[in-house]
């Protein structure tokens, strides 16, 4: 069928929200839809519901499979879908009914993906201070893409509608196995992107509750470390052609910052001097100190001068044991947690001398 939509959504335990997200898809005013249900090893009842929706409306097909994660879901969906057109809803959020109505038309200006905002719901003493600006649209309407557009945008998967023949072609999939998959997925489909179609409507109803990763995330974790193994993904990817140059000379390096200090913040204790290995290991492997001579951060790393970043050292477990840091005026010495704070020599008679 032309202009069919595939929507694709990975279900896990999610029995609280799942009718109210399948009503929400079901009450499109877009009446071309091919509604993929990926049951990934329910336990708590959703199997059933998704298997009482499928019997009321043809449009729904689900796919029953052990649990093996939302890449694994998501990419289950993507290798039986027809539709001219893919999306996804995580089965926990819902969408406006006009949703897909507004956003399909689009495509006759000869685009490649439509964008729209997002709203947080649900998630008052969830909330960080940049949630609402990362759930917002940067651009508005036509927009060429280049690598420092999409810099401002957020990765989320399911805030947009993609070509089909774009993923198809090119076999983009999630990252199996890894958490934060959705920032592989973004980079890589948009490496193919011409244009792209910006949508300010809050058009999509994301839920944070604790049982989502992002509210584990904010708890700290060991599953932080997998936004730098994509990184390390994304760049295998971007160097199989020439034409993702721009890609790696343009977003490499801030791509690289910000999945390093994700992973490092978000990381519990223990889990730190793995990413900090890690990330070490990428930077000799992709011989990064020679792409980014001029990034400060991957340049202190090769010189072994992490004591640079008070946020790292604040957080190392062997910087918590002991540690010596020098500052202009002050040098402090850390023993098990504790801090001991020293007027440097040079400076004990800064007064005497003004």
């Amino acid at each position: 069928m032309k202009d069919l939509l595939s929507v694709i959504i990975p279900v896990y335990n999610v029995k609280s929200y799942l009718a109210i997200c399948l009503d929400s898809i079901l009450q499109q005013t877009y009446p071309h839809l091919e509604i993929i249900c990926v049951d990934d090893g329910s336990t708590d009842g959703s199997d059933i519901i998704l298997d009482q929706y499928a019997g009321q409306d043809a449009r729904i097909k689900v796919i029953h499979q052990q649990n093996g994660g939302m890449s694994a879901a998501r990419n289950a969906g993507i290798k039986i879908a027809t539709g001219q057109y893919i999306t996804f809803v995580d089965s926990d959020d819902y969408i406006n009914p006009e949703t897909y109505s507004l956003c399909i038309p689009l495509f006759l200006m000869d685009i490649d993906v439509v964008i729209f905002a997002a709203q947080l719901i649900d998630g008052k003493k969830y909330l960080n201070k940049n949630d609402d600006d990362y759930f917002e649209v940067h651009h508005q309407n036509k927009v060429q893409i280049t690598p420092e557009v999409l810099s401002h945008e957020n990765v989320m998967a399911w805030n947009k509608i993609y070509k089909s023949d774009i993923i198809k072609s090119n076999n983009i999939l999630f990252f199996d196995g890894l958490w934060y998959e959705d920032v592989g997925f973004f980079w890589q489909y948009m490496s193919f992107v011409q244009h792209a179609y910006f949508l300010r409507n809050q058009l999509y109803h994301y839920r944070r509750h604790p049982g989502t990763i992002m509210f584990s995330t904010f708890l700290g974790n060991d599953r932080a470390i997998d936004r730098l193994i994509i990184y390390s993904k994304l760049l295998s990817f971007w160097q199989t052609n020439k034409r993702f140059k721009p890609f790696i000379d343009e977003v490499g390096a801030v791509l690289f910052e910000k999945a390093f200090y994700f992973a490092y913040t978000h990381s519990s204790m223990l889990a730190k001097k793995s990413v900090i290995k890690l990330a070490r290991e990428i930077i000799s492997n992709y011989q990064l100190d020679h792409l980014f001579p001029s990034n400060q951060l991957i340049q202190d790393f090769v010189c072994d001068k992490l004591w640079r970043y008070p946020w790292i050292d604040e957080y190392c477990f062997r910087q918590y044991l002991y540690s010596v840091k020098k500052f202009h005026y002050d040098k402090v010495i850390c023993i098990l947690g504790r801090k001991f704070r020293f007027k440097r020599k040079k400076y004990q008679d800064r007064k005497h001398l003004l």
